[in-house]
């Protein structure tokens, strides 16, 4: 039988880690988990970050059902980060990565899984759904980012037909934004006024457009029918809620 792997990069994230774990694990053998106590995106804070090694441990200890690895280290950037995943487990043969605000759609990561064990090429890319500023409103520009990956091969992508994920990123409390935006890989893209538009942000008042942190005239919010969400999310306190704060 395959040897499946479920991974997650962690420094903070505690607002959907239960549901991001849940929504994976049931298909997958084990789950390793790398945490940074510090950003490992290269950009420093002396800002302490508003969740710790602790709580996250025991919120996921709270759900886990499979085998847990939780590797504890400093990282000198993002890649190694996620690439320690193959030293913990080099028998893998498929790793799901699943970041603590992913959630998976029912079914998807066992089509995700069957899909990247026939791949010939490493890298597996899956769409991505972007909430904003709560569950009522999200974003469907083109986003395939690599969350299967085939370790028996070294290079090429595939772009795989599984539901979207559901990115619940930014779908935070602004604390968490706050900080996101001080330790971020793309911290230097960030646009100067996005925050301000972050926390102004009302369904009425808009804009609808143009809401990304970094890209110009991408993602454009619209309406989403909540009764579409996984039960896991149907469950979560900010279900319901109009704009999270």
């Amino acid at each position: 039988m395959p040897r499946i792997v479920a991974f997650m990069a962690l420094h903070y994230g505690l607002e959907y880690i239960q549901q991001a774990i849940q929504s994976v694990q049931h298909a997958v053998d084990c789950f390793v988990v790398c945490y940074s106590p510090i950003g490992s995106h290269g950009h420093k804070t002396a800002i302490a970050c508003p969740e710790t090694e602790k709580e996250l441990i025991a919120a996921a200890q709270e759900v886990m059902a499979v085998p847990v690895k939780w590797h504890r280290g400093f990282w000198p950037h993002e890649g190694a980060q996620r690439d320690t995943v193959f030293k913990l487990e080099p028998d893998a043969d498929l790793v799901i990565v699943v970041d603590s605000d992913e959630i998976w759609a029912p079914g998807a990561v066992e089509k995700a899984i069957e899909q990247g064990l026939q791949m010939t090429v490493r890298h597996g890319h899956v769409p991505f759904w972007h909430f904003w500023r709560s569950f009522q409103y999200f974003c469907t520009d083109l986003a395939q980012p690599e969350r299967v990956i085939n370790p028996h091969y070294q290079d090429g992508h595939a772009f795989l037909e599984v539901p979207p994920v559901f990115h619940m990123g930014y779908a935070q409390r602004e604390e968490i934004i706050k900080y996101k935006m001080l330790v971020h890989g793309h911290k230097p893209e960030w646009r100067e006024d996005w925050l301000r538009l972050f926390q102004a942000w009302t369904p009425q008042d808009g804009p609808w457009e143009d809401l990304h942190p970094t890209n110009v005239d991408f993602w454009t919010a619209r309406a989403f029918a909540m009764e579409q969400l996984p039960p896991l999310l149907k469950a979560h306190p900010y279900y319901g809620v109009k704009v999270i704060r």
